[in-house]
């Protein structure tokens, strides 16, 4: 005859085992947040699953790093990269080596930052080189190859 383990266990969400309920190295379940603890040898209670707690930081002044899941459900390991992608959640960057596609469909781009970024210098009689109701890239990409022509058309190279 197989011997049953019973591990402590609660169902109330949220409850956390006091250290006077499990041993050290001891295990105790909530069954209802489906979290897993211990206790270690200092007496604290540890969390060692459970549900991760999402918060929407938009202060942070800082990089971090997006994290993602490979597959779709079941168990899978969170993983993320340090060197490739990065966000700053106070100001909204992101930042990454490379991105895919033609990138049509972005938008939100002034004109200065467009003219910046493909190397323009503002061209002033009309405002930036590119006008400053170009806020989406084929926009931005039809309004820089008009004006290519027109430069080449006046004898200035481009």
């Amino acid at each position: 005859m197989v011997e049953q383990v019973q591990i402590p266990h609660s169902v109330v969400d949220g409850k956390k085992p006091l250290p006077a309920e499990i041993a050290v190295a001891g295990l105790a379940v909530n069954l209802a947040d489906h979290s897993l603890y211990t206790k270690g040898y200092d007496g604290s209670v540890i969390r060692l699953n459970g549900t991760v707690v999402v918060e929407n930081d938009t202060v942070l002044n800082a990089v971090v790093y997006p994290t993602w899941v490979a597959g779709a459900g079941g168990k899978a390991s969170v993983r993320m990269s340090s060197t490739k992608l990065s966000f700053n959640p106070s100001t909204g960057a992101l930042a990454a080596v490379s991105f895919s596609g033609n990138g049509a469909d972005l938008t939100g781009f002034t004109a200065t930052q467009i003219n910046t970024a493909l190397g323009y210098a503002p061209v002033r009689p009309r405002g930036d080189a590119l006008g400053a109701a170009a806020t989406d890239l084929a926009t931005v990409i039809a309004l820089a190859n008009k004006m290519r022509l027109a430069l080449i058309n006046c004898g200035i190279g481009v």
